[in-house]
């Protein structure tokens, strides 16, 4: 049994062959062929997708708002890319990060946004740029899905080691 809208709010359409949470158009299923590009920048905040695309990518499209979670894929650099926002918060990001690995074949998933410190003592300021190599969570969620036991996430060294590259050739002098 469906949920009847609130009046005057309609649900967002998936586009044909889209997923349930994502929605774009997948294509011939293989990686990049519909609306998703193999790369996605995936900040938490939708705001932010929209700000990044139109601050850094060249013929940007709006691929999807399902659920206000905003995503438009555009180039950069030459490089077709995607950037779609995940909401906040493990469980959610996790829908989207199993829908463009198993629906959208996206091969490469970076998880970009801000963050918080109780570094400051060693010179760990507001603004700073932090690359981080490895994140970890005490979180149940985790555990649950791992037996009780804790998993940090690791980051490919060759593309931390290409994002810093790339961030100091931008950094101001």
């Amino acid at each position: 049994m469906s949920t009847p809208a609130a009046k005057g709010v309609q649900p967002t359409p998936t586009k044909l062959g889209g997923t349930k949470h994502i929605g774009a158009c997948r294509g011939d299923g293989s990686s990049g062929s519909g609306d998703i590009a193999p790369t996605v920048l995936i900040p938490g905040d939708p705001l932010r997708a929209k700000w990044i695309a139109e601050n850094y990518l060249t013929d940007y499209t709006q691929v999807t708002a399902v659920r206000n979670m905003l995503g438009f894929t555009g180039t950069y650099r030459g490089t077709r890319v995607t950037v779609l926002a995940s909401g906040m918060g493990m469980g959610g990001a996790t829908i989207y990060y199993a829908e463009l690995i198993r629906d959208y074949r996206v091969r490469t998933l970076l998880r970009i946004g801000s963050c918080g410190t109780v570094l400051t003592s060693r010179g760990v300021g507001l603004g700073d740029v932090v690359l981080a190599q490895a994140a970890g969570t005490d979180s149940k969620m985790q555990r649950t899905r791992l037996l009780d036991h804790d998993h940090a996430c690791v980051a490919d060294f060759d593309l931390l080691r290409l994002a810093e590259e790339t961030w100091r050739e931008g950094e101001p002098a």
